[in-house]
């Protein structure tokens, strides 16, 4: 199974996401991406530091080296499961109309966007929430 995790930026949850899913199975193939990184000229960045610190310090993972990336339509068509990581309200503005043809292959998780808090507590909590949560997919029959 290939699974696609998005965000707003690529800077923090869908990578998040990403790097528990690879660390917990070799089976399956993930990759993440975000909605508004070329708008914000990030493409290629690396994720966000507070996000790669707490993955680094908690977890013993390390996506400092990560890039961002834009996500796409091609993207989308090759992989068999997308999952966006974003509250209603943050779909309702950011998901682009053509989403809509994915839907069946769409789950969607309510996963806040941490980017104005300075909480190092915080985040790692978010983390929690994104590792469960990609535990109970790894864990889905396919």
């Amino acid at each position: 199974m290939k699974i696609l995790f998005i965000c707003r930026s690529n800077a923090g949850r869908s990578q998040t996401a990403e790097a528990f899913f690879k660390s917990d199975t070799k089976e399956h193939k993930a990759s993440s991406a975000g909605l508004d990184v070329r708008s914000t000229k990030n493409v290629g960045m690396p994720p966000d530091k507070r996000v790669t610190a707490v993955m680094k310090r908690y977890y013993g993972i390390d996506i400092s080296k990560w890039k961002r990336k834009q996500v796409t339509q091609s993207m989308l068509r090759s992989f068999d499961k997308v999952v966006v990581l974003m509250p209603l309200e943050e779909r309702r503005k950011y998901l682009p109309d053509y989403f809509r043809k994915f839907y069946k292959k769409i789950v969607f998780w309510d996963i806040v966007d941490l980017r104005d808090t300075k909480s190092a507590n915080a985040r790692k909590e978010r983390a929690e929430k994104i590792r469960l949560l990609v535990k109970q997919l790894i864990d889905e029959p396919e």
